[in-house]
């Protein structure tokens, strides 16, 4: 199905169903939103039973179907368990009910609380940085010689 220019094929043996990157982005944007409108405890309850991704190819990757190039498969989000194949230029092939499970996973504030996660992380990393610059600046001010306690 192609409309405005925008892809989105099905594969009638499979299920699976490859979008290009600008539908995915709506999609995704559109999840966002709700999400953003509010996470209620059912939301919650509902994004921690979505089961952790099971298959049986793990090690099969997809050529995209725009430019042929193998895709990489790699875990849609922190926390999700939904391992997708993208091609970073063109756009996602999902096997059958990825789509619905990352969608539902965004919609209930997985995303969400991923990026929370990824920022007090990162929040923590400069933390430990900067500590650390200031212990190696301290260190030439105030440097020690142990040299005459070397049991060696």
């Amino acid at each position: 199905m192609e409309a405005s220019g925008l892809t989105i094929l099905e594969c009638n043996v499979c299920a699976g169903v490859w979008l290009d990157l600008e539908v995915f982005h709506e999609l995704e944007q559109r999840m966002i939103a709700l999400a953003d409108s509010g996470i209620t405890e059912k939301h919650k309850q509902i994004r921690q039973q979505i089961p952790a991704q099971q298959s049986n190819d793990q090690n099969f990757y997809r050529k995209c179907p725009t430019c042929s190039v193998l895709m990489h498969r790699r875990n849609y989000g922190p926390g999700s368990g939904i391992v997708v194949d993208q091609c970073h230029q063109h756009g996602f092939w999902f096997d059958l009910r990825e789509l619905e499970l990352i969608l539902r996973w965004i919609r209930t504030g997985g995303l969400l609380a991923s990026k929370k996660r990824r920022n007090a992380i990162q929040k923590q990393q400069d933390r430990v940085a900067r500590v650390l610059s200031k212990m190696e600046k301290n260190k030439k001010r105030y440097s020690l010689d142990l040299s005459q306690y070397y049991l060696g």
